[in-house]
């Protein structure tokens, strides 16, 4: 039944695509991501939330974290992901604010907390249920603190004259701000976010289904995406087939016979 539920599980997992909006080639130059699964952001950085309380960033990232970076002021790509990462919130198992937060980081050094609080009052509507206030945090800061975590996060952007041309990546992170996966948007798929909490809380305790979904997908970092191991299942599966078989066969034969009793 397990392995059926995970095989069913495995039909959600899709490629996410990256994209932006049209940029030439030049306004391109520079913009990427550099890999830096592992590492920790500087949790000491300070940055202001929608609510004007100034903050480090140790403060939010107090348990596994979805790190958004946008830029308030963004109303195509930035606006999509913001709505697709609640659309994912509200089809995962975790809690937001519970078992997790959702974390938009502005890196425009010119938008404050007045933009983050339009951003969160627009965007924290879209939860199913409603969630703690501080589940999902609206932060903006200095150029010097948005430079030290982007630089930390292998986030390259840059403005290119009316608008910022970066990339479409949502950091999962653990509560001691080790990078755990990224995970390419505009579209999060719930699977691919799910599994990377659940890595990112490793050392937990977690329900039997998060433990066996563990064991039968890994992260494929050529396809930005969680892959379903066949091989691995299969292996499982006779073993434990084997284990039972020999178990059947042992109840059959029943406990030795001993010698007679007393004449």
């Amino acid at each position: 039944m397990n392995l059926l539920l995970a095989l069913l599980l495995a039909a959600l997992a899709a490629v996410p695509a990256a994209a932006h909006k049209a940029h030439g080639p030049e306004d391109l130059a520079g913009v990427g991501l550099d890999d830096s699964t592992g590492q920790k952001l500087p949790l000491d950085a300070q940055f202001t939330d929608e609510n004007g309380v100034k903050r480090p960033l140790s403060a939010w990232v107090d348990r596994p974290a979805l790190l958004l970076p946008v830029y308030y002021a963004c109303r195509e790509h930035c606006a999509l992901m913001q709505e697709n990462l609640a659309l994912a919130m509200n089809q995962l198992a975790l809690k937001p604010g519970r078992d997790f937060r959702a974390i938009s980081l502005g890196f425009d050094p010119h938008e404050g907390p007045a933009a983050a609080l339009s951003a969160k009052k627009t965007y924290l509507k879209l939860l199913k249920e409603e969630s703690p206030p501080d589940s999902w945090k609206f932060l903006t800061g200095d150029r010097k603190d948005i430079k030290r975590v982007t630089d930390a996060l292998g986030y390259r952007y840059k403005f290119t004259g009316d608008d910022f041309a970066h990339p479409d990546v949502l950091a999962v992170l653990a509560r001691d701000g080790k990078i755990i996966r990224y995970i390419y948007g505009p579209e999060f798929l719930p699977f691919d976010t799910g599994m990377a909490l659940t890595e990112a809380a490793r050392g937990t305790p977690a329900v039997s289904i998060r433990k066996l979904v563990s064991y039968c997908f890994t992260y494929d970092p050529g396809r930005k995406t969680y892959t379903f191991q066949a091989a691995r299942v299969l292996t499982a599966a006779v073993f434990l087939l084997t284990i039972a078989g020999m178990l059947l066969l042992l109840r059959e034969k029943g406990p030795p016979q001993g010698r007679g009793g007393r004449a």
